[in-house]
């Protein structure tokens, strides 16, 4: 859609504004659309890299200018780290196929530029992270593209839009940051695309434009100090999820407007009303909701056949409401929110049971928690942070069994949450404590003859968390190590000891620190008799001399004779 077309449309947009009643007027002046931040702008300038401005129109150019990168998925080309400052488009990228990102780039102009600061025009797969674009017409400006992505962008002082998109499918914009601009971000003709955690403050107009769009997204996305938050024009098949207006003229405009889902939204403080579903909205649903304190009305409904609740339990908290009753709905069409819910303004509360301890194999043992809230909604339970229990919440207290755990230390933690997504939270110590020493077997004592091998002390030990051991013999360590389970035996050689009595002793020890020990006594005995040899008999003449015996025992112990 050309400028001239677009126009036409902004012009439509205010031309019915103006014929269903709803105010438009803006909450500041059109300069502090344009006016830089030029102190932003200096100290971002230093950290980047001066370039002129880049114009690319083919795939192939992306390998002609060097930009590093293949085009691929996992290798996209890579624009970055750039500082471009001109009275012109900065960065054109058209007609392109291939995979790219721009990234990390200052996007700027001397004085106010009536050109665009980032242009994708037909691509596919192009994606603007990280750049920051001041001083020009439109911010980024993406249109007859598909699958494009901005992440963690800024767009301010730009005299028109900050983000604009138009017939440009399957695109995602996440994170992105648009404020002093004259529009924030407008989706037209754009289907099936995904806004989340985007943020629109002090734009002179509309935060968020959706036109003439179907089956997209908006979640997580915060319009604060702009005219109207966010306004939906032939938006159909929608789906908002906690979004939030606060201090816009309006909050959630639905124009034309047919089939959307809104649920879990703030508006509040908004100065002409909290959300308007013009004539030719219809068939919408808005439930669990948060309306209160916008001036003129928090709701009005001019459409045909829209609910105001799940037509089971729940509408909308209003503040407004004095919790009797159903709640009407100002406008033509006579709604009516049949399951309206007194704002909750309290956060839920939660005890903090104290922490747990108990012996491993014990039972009987758990938590209680005694949370409270007006109106809970579901708990979850996380074991060191996997997730044990969720389950749905009545208001009464939570128990969770903590018996079969093994030795150790563990977190519980609990987390309630209310109806409009506010929560609290406890945690809880358990910890499992090994309170058996270990046992050991007592083989007995023995005695061996000297020089005999194959002897050895073998024991038994047995614990839940075994640890290690050491084998003392009289007190000094002979052999030590790691006691990895109670099926392992520990055995000791005692062989090769002199003739003597030996005290072996075992320690074994568990991971606490918990310790058992036996002593076995290994004698030592020499074995063998004394080895005598025999002179022969013999006999000698009375009165000669020089006449003796003489043996030659021997042995390895030799100690006396007679």
């Amino acid at each position: 859609m050309d400028r001239s077309i677009l126009g036409c449309t902004v012009l439509l947009f205010l031309m019915i504004a103006f014929s269903s009643g709803i105010s438009i007027i803006p909450s500041g002046g059109p300069e502090s659309a344009g006016e830089p931040n030029n102190g932003q702008q200096m100290a971002l300038a230093d950290s980047y890299t001066p370039h002129g401005s880049i114009n690319i129109t083919s795939n192939a150019d992306f390998f002609n200018q060097g930009w590093p990168g293949n085009g691929t998925l996992a290798n996209p080309y890579i624009i970055e780290g750039l500082n471009i400052t001109a009275d012109a488009v900065c960065i054109s990228i058209t007609d392109t196929t291939v995979y790219f990102e721009v990234r990390n780039c200052l996007i700027s102009s001397e004085s106010e530029s009536f050109y665009d600061g980032i242009v994708l025009d037909n691509v596919t797969h192009g994606t603007a992270r990280n750049c920051t674009i001041d001083r020009h017409h439109f911010g980024i400006s993406i249109t007859e593209s598909i699958n494009c992505t901005l992440i963690n962008n800024i767009a301010f002082s730009n005299s028109w839009y900050g983000f604009f998109m138009n017939s440009s499918d399957y695109c995602a914009l996440t994170n992105n940051t648009s404020t002093s601009n004259y529009y924030g971000f407008s989706l037209s003709y754009s289907d099936n695309c995904t806004l989340m955690n985007n943020t629109a403050t002090s734009n002179y107009d509309m935060g968020f434009i959706m036109g003439f769009s179907n089956c997209s997204t908006l979640t997580n996305n915060t319009a604060i100090s702009n005219n109207w938050g966010f306004d939906l024009y032939s938006f159909n098949y929608g789906t908002l999820t906690n979004n939030t207006a606060f201090d816009n003229d309006a909050g959630f405009v639905l124009q034309l407007s047919n089939n959307c889902n809104l649920t879990y939204n703030t508006a509040t403080s908004n100065g002409g009303g909290g959300v308007f579903l013009g004539s030719g909205s219809d068939y919408n649903i808005l439930y669990l909701n948060r309306f209160g304190n916008n001036g003129g009305s928090n709701a009005q409904d001019s459409g045909a056949s829209n609910l105001w609740d799940d037509s089971v339990s729940y509408g909308n908290y209003w503040m407004d409401y004095n919790g009797i009753g159903i709640y009407l709905i100002p406008g033509s069409a006579g709604s009516v929110d049949n399951y309206p819910l007194v704002w909750d303004i309290v956060i839920p509360s939660v005890d903090n049971p104290a922490d747990v301890e108990y012996i491993e194999g014990e039972s009987g043992n758990s938590i209680t928690w005694s949370p409270s809230d007006d109106h809970p909604k579901n708990y979850t339970i996380y074991r060191n942070d996997t997730v044990i229990v969720s389950e749905s919440w009545n208001g009464s207290s939570i128990t969770v069994e903590v018996d079969g755990l093994s030795y150790g230390l563990y977190n519980y933690t609990l987390v309630v949450t209310d109806m409009v997504g506010q929560t609290a939270i406890d945690e809880v110590l358990v910890t499992v404590v090994d309170g058996t020493i270990p046992a050991i077997d007592s083989p007995a004592d023995f005695q061996y003859d000297e020089f005999s091998t194959g002897h050895s002390i073998t024991w038994h030990p047995s614990d839940l968390h075994p640890q290690s051991y050491v084998i003392y013999m009289d007190g000094s360590p002979v052999k030590s190590g790691v006691w990895n389970s109670s099926s392992e035996s520990i055995t000791v050689s005692v062989d090769g000891l002199d003739i003597g009595v030996y005290k072996y002793t075992l320690l074994v020890a568990d991971i606490v620190g918990y310790g058992t020990s036996d002593e076995v006594l290994v004698t030592v005995v020499d074995g063998t008799a004394p080895i005598m040899d025999n002179p022969a008999d013999f006999q000698y003449d009375e009165f000669s001399t020089g006449h003796s015996i003489t043996w030659h025992p021997s042995d390895l112990h030799p100690q006396s004779y007679v």
